[in-house]
């Protein structure tokens, strides 16, 4: 099916193609409008540089957190290891000063045997022994 504008003959001049060009412009001011906004929006869209840098930007950060984080844990450990039980040694002048101490002489230990406590009276004209006042 053959075109209007597959036809090489100059247009008619009828009146229509002044109304196509008066839509023409109107839609050229549409056009307009379209691309002040499609550009203002381009314009606060993040490119690949700035996507890029924005990485980088977290990378440095996640890197430093860590190496800030691992400091202070060995700080604390440090710190923990070292004052909270002490070490060895700490005490030597103390754990040799009770060393040279002189030893208590070992407990006397008298062993009765079980039926050596039993009450036997007193024989017969026995005198009893004078208590002190």
């Amino acid at each position: 099916m053959p075109h209007e504008f597959d036809n090489p003959r100059p247009p008619a001049e009828d009146g229509r193609m002044e109304v196509r060009v008066t839509k023409l412009e109107a839609d050229v001011v549409e056009i307009r409008e379209r691309l002040i906004r499609i550009e203002t929006r381009l314009d606060q869209t993040a490119t690949k540089e700035d996507l890029e840098r924005a990485v980088a930007t977290v990378i440095k950060w996640s890197i430093g957190l860590m190496f800030g984080f691992t400091t202070m844990t060995i700080i604390v450990m440090t710190f923990v290891l070292n004052y909270a039980a002490p070490p060895q040694g700490r005490f030597a002048k103390l754990e040799a000063a009770v060393a040279a101490a002189p030893a208590q002489p070992a407990p006397i230990i008298i062993n009765i045997p079980p039926g050596a406590l039993q009450w036997q009276p007193a024989p017969e004209g026995a005198q009893p022994s004078p208590r002190k006042p």
